[in-house]
């Protein structure tokens, strides 16, 4: 009686890491959308372009991230798939944002120092806004903003993931080839026998308290 073990089918579905997919997707997909943006209104000087898209953009991160969460645990059936892919989604996006945000910052720097010091002196600040300030103020502004969009991507990306995990495939039972000859299982009936291979003739048994039988005796004269 020999046995083959059962073969594992791998799920195309599940393999190559998909919250790392997803997440670097849709992240580099939104940042490279910021990224030029930021570019436009950076070199137009548009300061007006620069303001409508920050609020767009927010939006944009919180769809993108619950998006990223939906699919990576819909091909895992994990909520931390979904997770770690709204995280990635929402850091890489606004890093190459950030990145825009500087190039803007640093393209119209003249004028944002200008316009913080117009600012100070109407509110009676004795602050003066020089070069160096405005730098440092716009690298801590980038670095909060991008440790709390990670954060809030992490929230959106636990979202998408509950979404998604009602989405994912079932598993596949591995096919395992029967370890009885014949196809047969344990119990199983035998076959029936074939016309006339019936068991050896047996004689009736005796009644009990049965005698054998003896000739009448005759009385002799």
């Amino acid at each position: 009686m020999s046995s083959t073990p059962a073969t594992t089918v791998p799920n195309s579905a599940t393999t190559g890491r998909p919250a790392l997919r997803e997440g670097l997707l849709f992240g580099l997909a939104l940042g490279v959308l910021s990224l030029i943006v930021h570019l436009i209104a950076a070199f137009a000087h548009t300061s007006l372009l620069e303001s409508i898209y920050g609020f767009i953009e927010f939006v944009l991160m919180l769809v993108v991230a619950i998006i990223a969460g939906i699919r990576a645990s819909a091909k895992t059936g994990k909520v931390s798939s979904g997770l770690l892919a709204g995280f990635l989604a929402a850091l890489i996006s606004t890093l190459l944002s950030s990145i825009g945000t500087l190039i803007f910052d640093l393209e119209n720097l003249s004028s944002l120092v200008q316009a913080a010091d117009q600012q100070a002196k109407a509110l009676g600040s004795p602050v003066t806004y020089t070069n160096n300030l405005i730098i440092s103020g716009a690298i801590a502004s980038v670095v909060i903003y991008t440790l709390l969009f990670a954060a809030i991507g992490l929230g959106m990306g636990a979202i998408g993931g509950a979404i998604g995990r009602g989405r994912a495939p079932k598993p596949q039972t591995p096919y395992q080839e029967s370890m009885y000859p014949g196809g047969g299982y344990p119990g199983a009936y035998p076959p029936p026998m074939p016309p006339g291979a019936g068991y050896p003739p047996q004689q009736p048994p005796a009644y009990p308290g049965s005698y054998p039988q003896q000739p009448p005796s005759y009385p002799q004269g």
